[in-house]
Formats: structure tokens, C-alpha cells, sequence
């Protein structure tokens, strides 16, 4: 299934249905993502749903296990660490503060900065929580079927073969996940776990290429659609960009709309999944950056371009709706836009769910 062989090694480090469980439709919560931070004396981070167990919370690149009553409690549906935890956590001023100093940083809506690192540094210092709960707390956006891709549904369920490609930024490319900064637990981006879930679910033959690059914008994509896309021969594209996209959402729509005229072209017979952004942090507004900029806009902007072979993916609500409990910085790699292990995976329940039936 994978081109490279570090791949295929890095997944097998999985349990892969824990993985791959829908957040929406469960009553375990597998490897829920927190950030400790400090504030009047008490480091705290809340949970998705209300838990009625906790049955495992772990340092995330899984190199600790930490044990309830000792190094946390679980209190109004919030961990808690206790005073002597071994469990890390921020003071509040490591990640909001006024001057720039020496620290990676940017600056914040509010005048002040906020921590930035790349690489597994959050990774590093954060901690995975199993739990039970009970189903149907989950009150947002579910994925369809993606009614609209019925030769991908054939390749896979008759012809039992398939050509995956995804397009797109950082995110696609894995920026942040533990699989692309060779930290434990190796978790592949989520086009890979796409990829091996169609595998697994039809018993077909998937295979995968994955030719993002971080730090681009749809633009480029148009720019290097042929020559990156097409010679995969794929039949399905998963267009992902918006995240480094500047321009309001009619502006991204006819950008993406020209990515996709472009790979069919060359490729009259592909299908494709494109990917409403999600969102970065929320008080990165400033015009310096301007990271929070008009990706809001794009999931509505996007849908006119649904039609016998394409189909949008609302990344962007599923997001929104995690967040109503969640907090940014519990579910990122850098504190800035890209998505930790956990998110990376929900990605992945969301996308793969759209081709499962």
C-alpha cells in the first residue's frame, strides 16, 4: 500500500481501529490530546465529553504512563494535575506573553506574543487521555457518504483498486505529526491513514502518494498541479490547501476550481475529495501574519464546486464542534495552525468515513 517503507513500520505501531474511531460515535475516547497550563496555582485541561472513566492518560509520544490520584484527578470533566504530578505543564506566561524576547513567537490579536515551536516540541509535552463516556454527546457535523464519487466506490467495492494522491499544504504533508518528526509514536498524517483504512475496510489494493508541501498556497497548487498530480495517474485527489490562503472564499473557490479543471485535463476519469481548511488559532489576526485571515469563509465557498465527482470534506465544523469543549492549544502541533497526533487523526475519521459504506 505505501510507497515507503518507514510508512508501512510507523503504522503497525497501532492498534488501528482504536485509531481510526470515529470521535462522533463512541463510548471510548482513544488518545484524547491536553496541554497543561498553569493559571493561579492549578493546571487543568478539559476533556471532549463528559467522562464516566478514565482508563489510561499517558505522556503523547507514550514514553510515560501516569496514574489517577498520583499525577491527576478528574474533576467537572477536567483533568487536574496534582501538586507533585510528573505530568509537564506551562506556566502561563511561557505561552502568552509581552515581550518578544528570545522566544519563537508571534504576535497575538491583544498586542502581546504567543509560543511557537515546530518539530515535537508540543508533542513533547503533552499527554493522551483514554476514557469512557457515553454516546451521543457529540451534537456537530457528521460525515455522508460521498455519494457523488461512484467510480471511487467502484474501484474500490468491484475493480478492488485504487489511486489515492493528496495535494495540499503543511497539514497534508504531516507537519507536527509524531510520524514526521520521528518522535513515538511515528503516527502517520492522515492521508496515510485514508489510505489504510480503504485497505482494510474493501480488502483492495490502495496506494498512496502524498506530493504537499508545507508552507504553500492554492496558487502554487495551480502552478504545480501537472506536474505533481497528474504523473501519479490518480483516480482519487484529495485537494487540501486554504490554511496559508489569504484571499476571501470566492477568490479560494475559483483557485481550487482551477487545481481540479487542470488534474481532469490530464486525467478526465479522476474523482475528488476537497477539503474545507481548519481553522487556525483564533487570536492570530494581526496583520503581520495574518494567519487568521478568511478560512472561515471557505467551507461555504467551496460547496458550489459539489458535483458528479467531487465532494467537499467540512473539516472546519468538525473542528468547531471539538472546540466547544476543547481548546486550541489541546489539539495542535505549534500552537499556530498545524494539528497534533489527535487531530490529525480525527482528519482521518472524517475523510475516511466519506468513502466507507
Amino acid at each position: 500500500m505505501f510507497k515507503s517503507k518507514i510508512q508501512t513500520e510507523m503504522i503497525n505501531m497501532f492498534s488501528f481501529e482504536e485509531i481510526m474511531t470515529p470521535v462522533w460515535d463512541t463510548d471510548i475516547v482513544y488518545g484524547e490530546s491536553l496541554t497543561f497550563i498553569k493559571e493561579n496555582g492549578v493546571a487543568k485541561a478539559p476533556l471532549m465529553f463528559s467522562a464516566d472513566e478514565i482508563l489510561k492518560v499517558e505522556s503523547a509520544n507514550m514514553l510515560h504512563v501516569y496514574e489517577e490520584g498520583v499525577d491527576y484527578t478528574l474533576e467537572n470533566n477536567h483533568i487536574v494535575l496534582t501538586p507533585e504530578s510528573k505530568i509537564f505543564s506551562f506556566e502561563y506566561e511561557d505561552i502568552y506573553f509581552k515581550e518578544k524576547g528570545d522566544k519563537p513567537c508571534f504576535k497575538e490579536q491583544s498586542g502581546g506574543y504567543i509560543l511557537f515551536h515546530e518539530g515535537h516540541f508540543f508533542h513533547d509535552r503533552q499527554v493522551a487521555v483514554t476514557y469512557k463516556c457515553k454516546k451521543g454527546q457529540w451534537e456537530g457535523i457528521k460525515p455522508a457518504f460521498a455519494s457523488n464519487l461512484k467510480k471511487t466506490y467502484k474501484k474500490l467495492t468491484q475493480d478492488k483498486n485504487l489511486r489515492v494522491t493528496l495535494f495540499g499544504d503543511s497539514i497534508s504533508a504531516g507537519a507536527n505529526a509524531s510520524g514526521r518528526t520521528i518522535q513515538t509514536p511515528f503516527q502517520p498524517s492522515y492521508g496515510y491513514l485514508v489510505a489504510e483504512a480503504l485497505r482494510r475496510h474493501y480488502d483492495a489494493n490502495v496506494t498512496f502518494e502524498n506530493p504537499s508541501v508545507g508552507g504553500m498556497n492554492s496558487g502554487w497548487g495551480v502552478r504545480t498541479a501537472k506536474e505533481r498530480v497528474c504523473s501519479t495517474n490518480p483516480d482519487l485527489v484529495i485537494i487540501a490547501f486554504g490554511m496559508n490562503d489569504r484571499c476571501q472564499g470566492d477568490e479560494h473557490r475559483e483557485i481550487i476550481a482551477e487545481i481540479r479543471r487542470i488534474i481532469l485535463e490530464n486525467n478526465p476519469e479522476c474523482e475528488f475529495i476537497i477539503v474545507s481548511t481548519s481553522l487556525p488559532n483564533s487570536i492570530l489576526t494581526t496583520e503581520e501574519n495574518w494567519f487568521w485571515r478568511y478560512q472561515y469563509q471557505y467551507y461555504e465557498a467551496l460547496l458550489p464546486l459539489e458535483c458528479e465527482g467531487t465532494q467537499v470534506a467540512n473539516i472546519r465544523d468538525m473542528q468547531l464542534e471539538a472546540l466547544k469543549t476543547k481548546r486550541f492549544i489541546d489539539m495542535t502541533g505549534n500552537n499556530v495552525n498545524h494539528p497534533n497526533d489527535f487531530f490529525q487523526r480525527m482528519y482521518a475519521q472524517f475523510i475516511s468515513q466519506m468513502l466507507i459504506k
